[in-house]
């Protein structure tokens, strides 16, 4: 599951073409490109989750609202898997397990949506492992109707 966002290029302002030196300037860089990330999420069609090392959600983008009915503000905090009241195809601690020896995983997931609804997701799980607070970020799409099966054996052990 890849997702491509397609935006406008923004003109770079003056002010920030010679802002290699100054530490106040990479700062105020470093914030308009983290602004800009941030809206670049919340426009993909596609739910996009960060997560921390505990599996609590850190960010919740646009795309997940629409899947999951669940606001920005109410899944913020959240144990994803106890939210969401994930079933794996997998156990859980061989998903995890793969995920950290080769940094994704991919593979379809039974959810729950704030509604009660069950849903059916193709989920693709990639980490970052490079700071003290690893980040998942998990990106999921529905699956049609047609193409779901029975319910994965392992529910989350959350």
């Amino acid at each position: 599951c890849a997702t491509t966002i397609a935006s406008p290029i923004l003109p770079i302002s003056p002010k920030w073409r010679n802002c290699s030196r100054s530490s106040s300037c990479k700062s105020a860089r470093t914030q308009k490109d983290n602004l800009l990330a941030h809206t670049l999420l919340d426009l993909a069609h596609d739910s996009v989750i960060l997560l921390d090392r505990a599996g609590t959600v850190v960010r919740w983008n646009g795309g997940s609202e629409r899947l999951y009915g669940w606001s920005s503000a109410e899944a913020l905090g959240q144990e994803l898997h106890a939210l969401l009241k994930t079933r794996f195809p997998d156990p859980a601690a061989t998903i995890e397990s793969r995920l950290h020896e080769e940094g994704h995983w991919a593979g379809e997931l039974q959810q729950t949506r704030s509604d009660g609804a069950l849903l059916w997701v193709r989920s693709h799980w990639t980490t970052k492992d490079d700071t003290a607070d690893a980040l998942h970020r998990p990106s999921t799409t529905a699956l049609p109707p047609a193409q779901t099966a029975a319910p994965p054996p392992h529910p989350s052990p959350h």
